[in-house]
């Protein structure tokens, strides 16, 4: 199976009236359990036919979590290329920094500007290969810490943490590019973006404004500095841009008013796709960066940086929005129609971690979100 019929696949994904339906959901009309229904209808056969897929995948369980061998995952669905087609090619050089969100993981955006303001292009080419590492808001939540909890700070102590945060983040994210060889970092940002709207809602001294495309682009640039000041450090040529993902590209995956992830992908694994891992299941999934490739002894934080803490509240967060009223609902996903959380894992030490995340993150559901989740650890060597 070629990466042509990969990025064809996506055409094949949705009906494009369905797309259409979706998109011109009016809600003076309608109400989102009309939406829920209409994609549901999209959605429905392609997330059970791969859930048996992924059981019958499973080739054993602990804990509650089923093991899956890629190879025997491509197996099952029918894609004999699958564990190559799901994962970055070798020599990939190019990387994004996005949101968890579902609809903002294809490669495409527009709008692509240096660090200057410099119009670089006008829209990207999803075909072109690049690593996607998804944080919320591109990094607008990272700042957050047991710190940041007092009421009663004032804006420059919450300045002060976050520029430092963010100089750990940089650091980490740049180092990660020069081991990998990636030349070009794009920091991308998007309209109704839940963790901006979060962020100014909290920590409203943070933000110079009330707009949230506004304050998605201002975190997406200060993230994005802080990389590239990162890279300098390292001696490292890292060109570093940033990127708007519009309504247009984002309706590609679902509509603007809902967010119709099936399931939360968590990767251990940087190379996996999730874009490639939606086109070849025809469902949609968030996507969790998590970042035990990027601890880093020498770190700011090195000392209290718990990649499992921020990975099973990643996850959490994703889960919340799929369960709210953004998303399915609470009703929708049961013990026998369950919401899928799947982590990729490169070997045994990720694979140990995994299930350490997994043990942590069930311990922060609540009983009644807890029996409509289920768990699965794809092992990506396999």
């Amino acid at each position: 199976m070629s990466l042509q019929t990969i990025s064809d696949n996506i055409k094949t994904k949705l009906n494009w009236s369905d797309i259409i339906t979706a998109v011109s959901f009016n809600k003076k009309k309608d109400d989102i359990n009309s939406l829920r229904q209409r994609e549901w209808k999209i959605y429905s056969k392609a997330y059970n036919q791969f859930r048996v897929q992924l059981n019958a995948a499973a080739s054993s369980h602990t804990g509650g979590v089923l093991f899956v061998n890629l190879n025997d995952l491509g197996k099952a669905v029918k894609w004999p290329s699958f564990a190559t087609d799901l994962l970055v090619k070798p020599n990939t050089r190019l990387a994004e920094l996005s949101c968890i969100d579902e609809a903002t993981q294809s490669g495409e955006f527009v709008d692509e500007r240096n660090l200057n303001g410099d119009l670089l292009g006008t829209i990207s080419d999803p075909r072109v290969e690049r690593y996607i590492i998804d944080l919320p808001g591109a990094g607008a939540l990272h700042y957050l810490c047991e710190k940041t909890n007092r009421s009663n700070m004032t804006k420059e102590e919450l300045v002060t943490i976050e520029n430092q945060r963010l100089e750990d983040l940089g650091s980490r994210i740049a180092l990660w590019c020069q081991q990998r060889r990636v030349f070009k970092m794009t920091v991308t940002y998007h309209c109704g973006c839940g963790a901006i709207q979060h962020r100014i809602k909290t920590f409203p001294l943070l933000s110079k404004s009330t707009d949230v495309l506004e304050v998605a682009k201002e975190c997406a640039n200060n993230t994005a500095i802080h990389i590239k000041l990162a890279a300098k450090k390292l001696d490292y040529e890292l060109q570093v841009t940033t990127a708007f993902i519009g309504n247009e590209q984002m309706c590609k995956c679902r509509p603007v008013e809902m967010h119709n992830a099936v399931g939360t992908m968590g990767c251990l694994d940087s190379r996996v796709l999730a874009s490639r891992f939606d086109q070849i299941t025809h469902c949609n999934f968030f996507d969790v960066f998590i970042m035990n490739e990027m601890r880093q002894s020498n770190s700011l934080f090195s000392s209290d940086f718990d990649y499992r803490n921020i990975a099973v509240a990643n996850i959490k967060l994703s889960i919340d929005i799929v369960f709210g009223k953004t998303g399915w609902g609470s009703d929708h996903f049961s013990k026998n129609q369950p919401y899928l959380v799947v982590l990729f894992a490169k070997d045994k030490v990720q694979s140990d971690e995994s299930l350490a995340i997994f043990d942590k993150l069930k311990k922060e559901l609540n009983s009644d979100t807890a029996e409509k989740v289920k768990y699965y650890l794809v092992r990506t060597d396999l």
